[in-house]
């Protein structure tokens, strides 16, 4: 594969999926593979009309870099080569740190593990306060909406790691690094805290917003992680965030 289009792009997409619209038909249309789809949507059947599908830019993998990965481990785990993943990428160095997103260019999605529970409810406070509109998705995140300018919470203490701005994944968001694992704060309306702070649980650290591509109000919270489970993924569609 490799068509003009795709050789021009190198950052990740978003997709509405058309009437008529077929796995087969967005693969050739995007010139990857079907696996390249379902893998970054966790899709097991077809596509249905409507559904935003998240588009790489190359036949493979994309991969939340986790606490104490290294890039020949990343590499040898997706079945890829080191050095295209450093080139691809743009690292000119091997360090990668946590929460770091990296495309993996002709990689497999290895066997996802059974990932463990959810730390017990008293270990994490909710991101905000809402109603459940999306449940898992992307990559390990729920959707929680309520009103433009409603706070967003640190879940556990921790250090900003990332604030930045994309249209895709996430409008204005943060990355926070809490120890066992790195969450991002997404489509947020106001950021009050930098990289480099430390930030306590429970600690406003921005607004909720509609910023990037979002349909509404709402935080998109995403726990980096194939292993650990978002601890809100059980609260089902509709239900109440506290």
């Amino acid at each position: 594969m490799g068509g003009a289009g795709v050789s021009q792009r190198n950052n990740i997409i978003s997709y509405k999926v058309e009437e008529g619209d077929t796995l087969s038909s967005v693969a050739d249309k995007f010139d990857i593979s079907k696996d390249t789809i379902r893998w970054a949507n966790d899709i097991n059947g077809q596509v249905k009309p409507g559904e935003e599908l998240v588009i790489l830019p190359v036949t493979g993998v994309m991969y939340y870099v986790e606490s104490g990965d290294t890039l020949s481990e990343v590499a040898e785990m997706h079945k890829a080569e080191r050095e295209e993943i450093k080139e691809f990428n743009n690292l000119y160095v091997e360090d990668i740190y946590p929460g770091d997103l990296i495309i993996i260019p002709g990689g497999e999605r290895p066997a996802i593990p059974e990932p463990a529970p959810p730390a017990p409810s008293t270990q994490f406070v909710a991101p905000a306060i809402g109603i459940v509109t999306q449940g898992p998705h992307h990559y390990n995140a729920i959707d929680i909406a309520n009103n433009c300018g409603s706070p967003i919470y640190a879940v556990q203490s921790g250090v900003v790691v990332e604030r930045a701005y994309n249209t895709w994944p996430a409008g204005h968001f943060l990355k926070i690094d809490h120890g066992n694992v790195v969450a991002m704060y997404a489509h947020m309306q106001n950021m009050y805290v930098g990289v480099g702070d430390r930030v306590h649980q429970g600690q406003q650290v921005g607004t909720m917003g509609t910023t990037g591509l979002s349909t509404g109000c709402h935080i998109h919270f995403d726990i980096l992680s194939r292993r650990i489970r978002n601890p809100f993924a059980h609260i089902p569609v509709g239900g109440q965030v506290r």
